[in-house]
């Protein structure tokens, strides 16, 4: 079976921990998890926290500095299955 890839978009709100516990769930179901986080979010958590549950480098607002860092960008859309941006409200 293919593994899935999924690319977690991290925004800044207090909330942004609950985002741990869903890239936890979709480990636990062998999918491949990478985060992205705003500059905005890096304030209420530390990206350190997601590589640890996500098992893969953050990606963090200062990744677009440079050009040679694009190619990542470019790579990811090409094998991603799904594409969230967390949180999100819920009421």
């Amino acid at each position: 079976m293919k593994t899935k890839n999924v690319i977690v978009g991290v925004t800044a709100s207090v909330a942004c921990y609950k985002a741990l516990d869903v890239i936890s769930g979709l480990r636990k179901l062998g999918v491949q998890v990478t985060v992205v986080m705003t500059r905005e979010a890096e304030e209420f958590i530390k990206p350190v926290l997601f590589q640890a549950v996500s098992g893969n480098k953050v990606i963090t607002h200062d990744m677009f500095k440079l050009p040679d860092e694009w190619a990542i960008s470019r790579s990811l859309n090409r094998r991603i299955a799904l594409r969230l941006s967390l949180p999100q409200l819920i009421l």
